[in-house]
């Protein structure tokens, strides 16, 4: 039998005249939240209801003194007094007002009252689905009008409920009165009957009705026309032809064309025809909601990819008809994933609702906002140029810079646009999101939170990207990359203290690709961190061996980006790293930069806190650039400073960059750190150092970065100690003990290791490329 959901999904177009009309229910939206509120406000306007918003609890019940509501929707908790609260009194206050429930709460356990259960007709999570929230709030104002929910069209008198409006297109007038007859015999129906298409298309097209009964001759339209035309004006209305004989071959052809049932005359009687309408309007409702998932993105009720790309290609194919123009903007939230790691999933789904919400509000009622995926936008603006483009891009800018309220959590994020135009952009609607995404890319490599224009050159520049990314693929896969190593030196004594390993690509060809080239690419595409496990696995591998030929090489240091420092399996990864190769974990150092761990002060001390729990070093990389203040670095545990190589280049001639590489020294030893001066060259900077009391040098001076077997060849000379040694580049002694260091177990490691790390050391988070 067939089930009577929903009633109607109000067409928007209708709802909008409803409320020009002052016919729209008023609904009362209540939540201390102002971004969910604006929310509630504009979603539900566009299924036709008028809304009134409150703050709190207080402020609702003084609405309701003032106003009635058929239909109030609450959040539960609130400051001062909650939701529940507020159903109790206003239950007594207004007996014939329903509650709606919307929280973000996923269990919701109600008390046992029967004032509260019985008031409260439905409970809506959020974030909410818009369809099931509108059809939710029209039900409550159906059942506030005494119209109860309908389950079938063959309940009995006592148990129907609202009207079902249905248009009749017959000429037949004894068929006509037959039909009538049949429908009010078995639900109360409200039946519009006419005998031409014409008065049928007119009437249809200024009366909402829930089922359209259409013969297929009539004076003025014959045949499967009626269908045609009534589907161009009301799409969104079930119809069921009516035919003077059965035919199999008709009825699929009327269901190809939109309808959703075939009737005959012939066989017309009360129960098969109450059956085909409750089938007809249900089918119909399940092809909306079915075609609204496939067309609409389910958590912000934007077009979907899908939606957009048929949007885009219809407003290209008019521009290019009209000579006319098209614009395009194609955008993503910066620091998203920051938000959504830190708060939470149901953060990261609101903060996505409400960024929606303010994109909407930037375009016209003839434009099209998408969410593609993830966090990642785009706008279509049919008939814009690039002046009109530009304007929206900065309005789109101002609204998604405003604070954003998740709960009790404030936060700012901003977005980075790209945008492109019809024709200038491209010769088709494929082109034109291309050059768009290609834009948007440009305006994060400058800094975020900014605009870009699709130029020509944009074009080059994705090219080379795309190129880019290919190769960095292949070398991947065919193990392309490989270490460098560059010595660390005391720079009292001159000894070695350490190497630091140094990512290079071995080009086809034989060109060496330094790690400026491409090693931004790989942060963006994610294959980073894959490629920073690697390193880590290779430079400890590397020392193992160094070890086993008896060279004393205490230390070597590891760069660490951004996104592989934030990486949870970090620490497994190091841990595993350093143990596979039977080496004490005090003999790895990371080096991350200033800007990295100021992208998130309080996780990166916690992953720093761990790492030194551990053994591990770490130190800060170019120290100087201006992110950290002392305030936060008191905050950091780390090991040791790297001053920044611009104050070690202009030692010599830059005053202030002398002055602020001795207060950099200065501090790091107040601090109890090591520092260390990189892009050492000449022997002026090392007497400056070595007068500051700097403790290691790197650079130049001692030897160019070089593979492991390049450094490797040198000649042996004998030592001080009695043992021997090897002569590395300018004077850098790589000693050679008579016996070999002494390595902690890993059955010693274990007893420091959280219980997480020991009882997974055979595995790895990321697993190493090779």
């Amino acid at each position: 039998m067939a089930v009577w959901e929903g009633w109607r999904d109000p067409d928007p177009e209708m709802a909008a005249v409803q409320t020009l009309d002052s016919l729209a229910p008023r609904v009362l939206f209540v939540d201390d939240d102002p971004s969910i509120r604006t929310a509630f406000a504009r979603s539900m306007a566009r299924h036709g209801f008028d809304v009134d918003v409150a703050t709190s609890v207080l402020d609702a019940v003084a609405r309701v003194r003032k106003q009635h509501y058929p239909v109030v929707a609450t959040d539960l908790h609130m400051p001062g007094l909650d939701g529940l609260c507020l159903i109790e009194h206003l239950g007594r206050l207004s007996p014939r007002t329903a509650f709606v429930v919307v929280t973000g709460q996923g269990d919701v356990d109600l008390p046992d009252d029967d004032t509260i259960d019985k008031n409260i007709l439905s409970i809506v999570s959020k974030p909410w689905d818009e369809e099931e929230l509108a059809d939710v709030l029209w039900r409550s104002v159906r059942l506030h009008d005494g119209q109860a929910e309908p389950h079938s069209l063959e309940e009995p008198d006592s148990e129907r409920g609202a009207a079902i409006n249905v248009l009749l297109l017959e000429s037949d007038e004894d068929a006509a009165q037959r039909i009538e007859s049949d429908l009010r015999s078995v639900q109360r129906c409200d039946v519009v009957h006419v005998t031409r298409l014409r008065d049928g298309l007119e009437v249809a097209a200024n009366q909402s009705f829930d089922v359209i009964l259409a013969a297929l001759s009539l004076p003025d339209a014959r045949g499967f026309d009626v269908v045609r035309r009534l589907q161009k004006v009301v799409p969104e209305t079930p119809i069921v032809v009516v035919g003077d004989s059965h035919h199999s071959e008709l009825a699929l052809h009327a269901v190809q064309l939109g309808a959703q049932d075939f009737l005959s005359k012939r066989r017309l009687d009360r129960d098969r025809l109450a059956q085909i309408l409750g089938c007809a309007i249900e089918r119909k409702r399940v092809e909306r909601r079915l075609n609204r998932l496939a067309h609409f993105d389910p958590l912000t009720g934007l077009a979907n990819r899908k939606l957009f790309d048929e949007r885009m290609q219809a407003a290209v194919k008019r521009a290019e008809q009209d000579k006319g123009r098209v614009g395009m903007l194609f955008l993503d939230l910066d620091r998203f994933k920051s938000i959504n790691d830190a708060l939470g999933h149901a953060a990261g789904d609101q903060l996505l609702f409400e960024a929606a919400e303010r994109l909407r509000s930037c375009v016209g009622p003839k434009d099209t906002v998408a969410r593609f995926g993830g966090d990642e936008f785009a706008i279509l603006l049919d008939s814009a140029g690039s002046s009109d483009t530009e304007a929206v891009a900065n309005k789109v800018l101002r609204a998604l810079r405003q604070p954003i309220h998740l709960g009790l959590t404030e936060v700012v994020t901003t977005t980075s646009v790209g945008s492109a135009s019809y024709p200038e952009s491209g010769d088709d609607a494929l082109d034109l999101v291309k050059a768009a995404d290609a834009a948007m890319y440009l305006a994060k490599e400058a800094g975020r939170n900014t605009h870009r224009r699709f130029q020509k050159q944009s074009k080059r520049d994705a090219l080379a990207r795309l190129e880019l990314e290919g190769d960095l693929r292949r070398a991947i896969s065919d193990g392309e990359f490989e270490l460098h190593y560059q010595s660390q030196h005391c720079v009292q004594t001159k000894r070695l203290v350490g190497v630091e390993a140094l990512l290079r690509w071995q080009k086809p060809g034989g060109t060496l690709a330094l790690p400026d080239q491409f090693i931004s690419t790989l942060e963006e595409n994610g294959s980073i961190v894959a490629v920073g496990a690697w390193v880590i696995h290779r430079a400890c591998r590397q020392l193992r061996k160094w070890h086993d030929m008896g060279l004393e090489v205490p230390r070597i240091s590891v760069n660490v980006c951004a996104r592989q420092f934030e990486h949870p399996g970090l620490v497994e990864t190091v841990v595993k790293a350093v143990l596979d190769n039977g080496l004490p974990l005090g003999c790895l150092e990371l080096e991350i930069t200033e800007s990295s761990l100021m992208r998130d002060v309080d996780r990166a001390v916690d992953t720093l806190s761990e790492l030194e729990r551990l053994g591990v070093r770490t130190s800060i990389d170019d120290f100087g650039t201006g992110y950290a203040s002392l305030a936060y670095l008191r905050r950091f545990p780390v090991s040791a400073l790297k001053i920044d190589r611009m104050f070690i280049e202009e030692l010599a001639t830059n005053h202030e960059s002398a002055a602020i590489a001795g207060a950099i020294i200065d501090l790091g030893h107040r601090l109890g750190l090591e520092v260390v001066a990189e892009g050492v060259e000449t022997s002026a900077q090392m007497t400056f150092l070595k007068a500051e009391r700097c403790d290691v040098a790197q650079g130049f001076l001692f030897g160019k970065p070089a593979p492991a077997h390049v450094v490797m060849g040198t000649k042996r000379s004998a030592t001080p100690a009695g043992g021997t040694s090897i002569q590395l580049g300018k004077g850098a002694l790589w000693s050679l003990p008579e016996e070999r260091p002494t390595v902690r177990p890993p059955s010693m490691v274990s007893s420091i290791l959280p219980t997480s790390l020991e009882t997974s050391r055979t595995s790895c988070a990321v697993r190493p490329l090779d």
